[in-house]
């Protein structure tokens, strides 16, 4: 009788023991999320606090960098005026005044007194600047065509054939909202050599 009673309290010490090794597996991955929860949120404060006290306050400094970068990717010459960094709810927002952009003979292209850019969190996901809003105030932009036929777009060549290897503009349209205010859109045919075509208040 006795013996029969040890083997029926067999399993009952081989499930006690399975839900102790669970309990122990479930206890450490537990212990293990809870420390990566904390380096992601100690890491997004302190992107967060660099953002807003070390960078944003002297953003205004990096303006020739950002000038010659984005010059280099779009074979225009930029140049601009001020950046103002503030924050929108959450989330950072860049104020850029007299921002222009000329084609590398010196052909006015595109000229915007002012415009404001937010960008999104997620910008950390994909390691580039996304925008979760562009606004750009009063653009008056060129499209132009050369005597030869090559057309430009606010000072930045079009290629005759399409090769997919535009990253500005691939870049810009990938944007959450652009918002165009109060815009001028200018046409030039060198080629025709046709009086320029004006059109405004274009929203």
């Amino acid at each position: 009788m006795s013996d029969q009673k040890e083997f029926a309290d067999l399993p009952v010490a081989g499930q006690s023991k399975l839900g102790g090794r669970a309990a122990l597996v479930l206890s450490r991955a537990l212990k293990v999320l809870l420390i990566l929860v904390a380096v992601v949120y100690f890491a997004v404060a302190g992107i967060y606090l660099a953002l807003r006290y070390v960078v944003m306050p002297q953003v205004d400094a990096f303006r020739p960098r950002i000038e010659q970068l984005v010059s280099s990717k779009i074979h225009a010459q930029m140049r601009i005026g001020r950046i103002n960094a503030q924050w929108s709810g959450l989330e950072p927002t860049f104020d850029i005044d007299n921002l222009r952009i000329d084609a590398l003979d010196g052909t006015p292209g595109l000229a915007v007194p002012h415009a404001s850019a937010t960008i999104a969190w997620h910008s950390l996901v994909h390691l580039a600047p996304v925008l979760s809003n562009l606004t750009v105030d009063g653009p008056d932009v060129m499209i132009a065509r050369a005597a030869d036929g090559s057309l430009s777009v606010a000072g930045v060549p079009i290629p005759a054939r399409r090769n997919g290897n535009n990253a500005f503009l691939t870049w810009l349209l990938s944007q959450e909202a652009i918002v165009l205010r109060d815009g001028t859109l200018r046409w030039r045919d060198a080629k025709k050599d046709a009086p320029e075509l004006t059109l405004k208040r274009i929203k």
